[in-house]
């Protein structure tokens, strides 16, 4: 069976194409594998010099919705209408946990003190070389900071005020897809403090929102 001339033409010129991509890909082999396994180790390195972060998530079912004990006179006698939760009031209450407000009190009944993590003591030679990377790096920071509050490009923070802006970076506060239920979510270096932290925000929250329903009859 003859083949015809255009199909002969299509497979005479794709054979070469492919010819000159297989001999470019032999010929830079090397060069791709220098290139992927580099891009890998120079990945792992580096995320042996970040620090880890730890979350301690509470979820909190919110019922905001009235019930009226009233019923109106179309309801059969017996029943119970429920306006239920809208979604407006779950983001109200997203708000007023993620407010800055909210977050001093936090940080006001943790106290400063416990903020300040000392790093436990290096034993292996990568566990100190791994140290004095990252206080070379805290140091480079340290000195980039000084010279945009210099400039004028950044403002002078206190400690309070630092710890404050690390503590609003950490934290999301999220509504479970439909549900009625807001997730909090503190990310932070250490478990114990992250746990903490969260568990002081939630009981902040409640006891202000109990609060305020009780001084207003709500």
């Amino acid at each position: 069976m003859n083949t015809p001339p255009s199909l002969r033409a299509v497979s005479q010129s794709a054979t070469p194409f492919w010819a000159d991509t297989l001999r470019a890909l032999r010929l830079r082999l090397w060069l791709i594998l220098g290139v992927t396994v580099g891009t890998v180790l120079t990945t792992y390195v580096a995320l042996q010099f970040v620090d880890d972060h730890y979350e301690s998530t509470a979820r909190l079912l919110v019922k905001l919705g009235r019930e009226n004990v009233e019923l109106p006179l179309t309801v059969e006698k017996g029943g119970l209408l429920s306006t239920g939760v809208r979604r407006e009031e779950i983001n109200s209450e997203i708000q007023i946990i993620s407010s800055p407000p909210l977050i001093e009190a936090t940080l006001d009944r943790i106290g400063l003190e416990a903020f300040k993590l000392e790093p436990l003591p290096p034993v292996t030679w990568f566990q100190k070389t791994k140290r004095e990377l990252r206080e070379i790096a805290k140091a480079v920071r340290a000195q980039v900071k000084e010279a945009l509050i210099a400039l004028n490009l950044r403002p002078r923070l206190t400690e309070r005020e630092e710890t404050l802006v690390m503590l609003t970076r950490a934290l999301t506060v999220e509504r479970e897809k439909d549900s009625d239920v807001i997730s909090v979510t503190i990310k932070l270096v250490s478990p114990d403090l992250a746990a903490k932290v969260a568990d002081t925000l939630v009981s902040t929250y409640l006891d202000r929102r109990l609060h305020v329903r009780r001084d207003r009859g709500m």
